[in-house]
């Protein structure tokens, strides 16, 4: 998006076009499956996952139920409604998959995962493949470069200097010439419905290809906000 809508920590809610929610829990095997019986979807967008960091043993376990497990369970769901063709699975994967290696990345890049959240990231993947391989789902991933918007929260850049400009805290920064590809969870969505709608097969990064200096992103938002003033610049 060419407007940096940042937005503000908050909850999400379904909009005026949802018919229906259903909240469920993705380490049940048996509720996501009579979810799927009844709902008998043409396609599943899987979203759900967990993006801290390893390091811990309840962490480690956290990362694989929550990125690896709960996509087998929804891939074993669909599978058990023997649908008459090809359910089409995307599935929000991420450019760290790809690791340290120089951008911008191309689908044909080596994947390199540098820890333990991209590595189940990676190994999620490799279900959906595995579960085309079987006849049951159309395989579409999505690599996303780095996401922002309304309702993000979190530890990472633009959150956390979203939520101290709205507290009037100074915001402490390097001298900011790592550079970063950032795009609007709106276009992202929308590259969700493009691939819906072409039923794609395969793997695709979603981004805009141009990394924007981590100083630069910070100078424009503390500008916008009216608090230039509380970016703390470290050299």
């Amino acid at each position: 998006s060419s407007d940096l809508d940042l937005g503000f920590p908050g909850n999400w809610s379904p909009g005026p076009e949802v018919t229906e929610s259903v909240v469920s829990d993705l380490s049940d095997p048996e509720s996501l499956r009579a979810i799927v019986e009844r709902a008998r979807p043409d396609a599943v967008v899987h979203l759900a996952g967990w993006t801290g960091k390893g390091g811990t043993k309840e962490n480690r376990a956290k990362l694989l139920a929550a990125n690896l497990v709960s996509t087998w369970n929804l891939l074993d769901a669909i599978a058990s409604i023997k649908a008459e063709r090809p359910v089409q699975f995307l599935l929000a994967s991420s450019a760290l998959v790809y690791g340290n290696q120089p951008g911008p990345f191309r689908e044909s890049f080596e994947t390199r995962p540098p820890d333990e959240y991209a590595l189940t990231k990676w190994l999620a993947e490799e279900a959906v493949r595995a579960s085309a391989r079987s006849g049951a789902v159309i395989p579409t991933v999505i690599r996303p470069a780095v996401i922002y918007g309304p309702g993000q929260n979190g530890a990472m850049f633009v959150p956390s200097l979203v939520k101290a400009l709205a507290k009037g805290e100074f915001f402490p920064m390097t001298a900011g010439g790592q550079k970063r590809d950032l795009i609007h969870v709106r276009d992202v969505g929308r590259a969700i419905l493009a691939l819906l709608r072409m039923r794609a097969d395969g793997v695709f990064n979603v981004g805009t290809g141009t990394g924007i200096p981590m100083l630069e992103i910070g100078r424009k938002m503390a500008e916008m906000a009216g608090r230039p003033d509380l970016l703390d610049r470290k050299s």
